[in-house]
């Protein structure tokens, strides 16, 4: 069992009235020192922007009945914005960020440097970041100490994602209209070696295969009968 000593919580009183004056030049040095440190950090600045993805539909999906209802400004779904999202955080946006804005020389990275991609990735995911909401929406954030700095980041962020989402679509529809391309060439070549098929039966005197074989098949039975 524990029991409070009167004599102890005086001794403490008596030591810190004797000690006052050093405890509280003690503190002031710390709340000194302290904003001594702080003065010296970089002040940061952010700037945000939140967008919302839009549903990804074909524009031809919207000439057939079951699928023309939808709206094609509608906000989209949770998987949209998970792809907005992966875009935002590709190396296309950051790397055309990274060359635009100089980030090399703004955070004073020697791009020679051994594992200077590295530095420089590790930095910008740093100061840039792309998250969703629980809205739904995604949003924008950008840190630096230069204020407009953050501010032009972030809303080239905004306007390089639609070009970007852009460019690889067009990718996708110039890979699906050479699949087009091969598909048909392989069908005129059939139809190519069809029709010289029918060539040559045409100069066997074969014309309608199957009228031709029912016409010799009753003149068969009559000349057996």
């Amino acid at each position: 069992m524990s029991s409070n000593n009167p004599m102890e919580s005086t001794h403490l009183l008596v030591f810190i009235y004797r000690n006052l004056k050093t405890l509280i030049g003690v503190g002031f040095l710390a709340a000194l020192a302290a904003s001594g440190v702080s003065l010296m950090l970089d002040e940061y600045y952010e700037s945000t922007v939140v967008m919302f993805a839009t549903s990804q539909h074909s524009l031809g999906e919207q000439f057939f009945e079951e699928t023309k209802k939808n709206d094609l400004l509608a906000y989209g779904e949770t998987e949209d914005a998970e792809r907005l999202l992966q875009i935002l955080n590709s190396h296309r946006i950051r790397d055309r960020i990274i060359e635009k804005y100089d980030l090399y020389a703004h955070y004073e990275i020697d791009p020679s440097e051994p594992g200077a991609r590295a530095n420089m990735a590790l930095t910008y995911n740093g100061n840039v970041s792309a998250s969703l909401t629980r809205f739904g929406s995604i949003r924008v954030q950008v840190l630096d100490t230069d204020p407009e700095l953050a501010r032009d980041m972030a809303n080239d962020m905004a306007f390089l994602v639609d070009s970007v989402a852009n460019s690889m679509r067009n990718e996708r529809a110039r890979d699906a209209y050479n699949l087009a391309l091969n598909a048909l060439a392989k069908s005129s070549e059939q139809i190519a070696q069809a029709e010289d098929s029918l060539a040559i039966l045409h100069d066997l005197g074969i014309y309608d295969f199957e009228t031709q074989v029912e016409g010799l098949t009753a003149q068969y039975g009559m000349a057996v009968a």
